[in-house]
């Protein structure tokens, strides 16, 4: 949804025709690794190479797909799926730039599903407690809900 609303916008502020229909299109095919995010990125460039009399517009449409691109894979997508097993968003994205660095993109993949396994054996073993509340919330897992303080 954040995706399909920052494509949209960038696509209408450069006058694309059916700029919603490409930022719909380009956040769901961004589900697809690689590829999608290309198609996704292509299809308006290609709109607007054929629509419009200058390259400006093509051009302009590719730095809104890199631009929200850059967005997502740095802010968006640590913030919420670091939030979804309870890792806050810096952990996250130091996880995923040393991972991407020591194992490149097979790091990046499973950086944060092996940070989230860390957490909860942290969490479960008393003398890693603290690095588990550093790593995120401290999480009751017998009622499944977020705490925000020590017990």
């Amino acid at each position: 949804m954040i995706l399909s609303i920052l494509n949209s916008t960038g696509f209408l502020l450069l006058g694309i025709e059916h700029a919603v229909l490409f930022g719909v299109l380009a956040s769901v095919l961004n589900i697809i690794p690689y590829i999608g995010v290309l198609i996704g990125s292509v299809l308006p460039v290609l709109m607007a190479l054929l629509t419009k009399d200058e390259i400006g517009y093509a051009i302009g449409a590719a730095g809104v797909c890199v631009t929200v691109q850059f967005i997502d894979n740095n802010f968006i997508t640590p913030y919420v799926v670091g939030s979804s097993v309870s890792i806050n968003p810096l952990t996250a994205t130091i996880a995923l730039i040393i991972s991407a660095s020591v194992w490149g993109l097979a790091g990046m993949v499973l950086c944060l599903p092996l940070t989230g396994m860390l957490k909860v054996v942290c969490d479960h073993v008393e003398g890693l407690k603290p690095i588990g509340f550093l790593i995120g919330e401290e999480v009751d897992y017998r009622k499944n809900k977020f705490k925000l303080g020590r017990k």
